[in-house]
């Protein structure tokens, strides 16, 4: 649509009515001349859009569409961005991928270990070394990789919140030495439908629809906060998924990070 305008119509402005708004990425569906056009961004400076809304837009031939502001009549009460950390809870189980000596590990093992609630959870993603090295340059260890089912309290979030979406933190630990051999890991996600205890004697099911998501990789040390893939976000908010899982049997995924989901809205100024 965006292309047949810019080869059709000259510079200036556009009435629009929103139908979407796409917070993470800034930009939002426009119904213009009875076409939807994606991704239109807008002057964040001056106006948040709201799904319904009669919108000004300025089309520029090099630049594209921008959302400058509203024709509605309708008053609506001026929002503010609030941004909260939801608790996490967890249940704890474990792989063994190998055993001492570099035969097969027994597999799945855990006690039903009940993590949280809390802002910011560990946890050591990959196979990693369970038994001491000693002296012995032939010694082949243990291998054995976490499991961490994340549930989250989404009561934090007010009733009357807009725009919702969710974002995972991951802090990358740098202190320890099995962490050396991979510089730069991908946090590796899977949503899940668990509302209770999952089985102890076999990896978890993952919801076939939401898995292996993998954000932007990390270095020990570093930071990085990330925005949920939209279908994702919007399933746990739903109650579609109960929420999200961290595990991988790769070795090249070992890493030690600290995890925390937040949520980001708008709410009435006066809140």
């Amino acid at each position: 649509m965006a292309g047949l305008m810019a080869r059709s119509t000259n510079s200036g402005w556009r009435i629009g009515r929103v139908q979407h708004v796409d917070e993470p990425s800034g930009t939002a569906t426009v119904r213009m001349g009875g076409s939807d056009v994606e991704g239109v961004p807008w002057a964040a400076s001056s106006y948040f859009p709201i799904e319904g809304d009669r919108v000004t837009i300025v089309w520029d031939r090099s630049a594209g569409f921008l959302i400058t502001g509203t024709l509605s009549t309708v008053a609506t009460a001026s929002k503010v961005r609030r941004e909260t950390v939801l608790p996490l809870s967890a249940w704890l189980s474990y792989n063994e991928t190998r055993e001492t000596g570099g035969g097969p590990g027994r597999g799945w093992y855990g006690f039903g270990a009940q993590l949280g609630p809390t802002d910011r959870m560990n946890v050591t993603q990959g196979p990693i070394p369970t038994s001491g090295m000693g002296d012995d340059p032939n010694f082949i260890p243990s291998l054995q990789a976490w499991c961490l089912v994340y549930t989250a309290d989404l009561s934090m979030i007010p009733s009357d919140a807009t725009g919702t979406y969710l974002s995972m933190r991951f802090d990358r630990v740098g202190e320890f030495d099995f962490q050396r051999l991979n510089s730069l890991v991908r946090p590796r996600m899977h949503g899940h439908q668990y509302t209770s205890t999952p089985p102890q004697d076999r990896e978890p099911t993952w919801d076939t629809s939401y898995t292996d998501w993998t954000p932007a990789g990390m270095t020990p040390g570093e930071s990085v906060t990330v925005p949920l893939p939209p279908d994702w976000s919007h399933a746990i908010l739903t109650g579609a998924l109960s929420g999200v899982a961290m595990y991988s049997p790769r070795e090249t995924d070992v890493a030690y990070f600290y995890v925390s989901l937040l949520a980001t809205y708008y709410v009435p100024e006066s809140e």
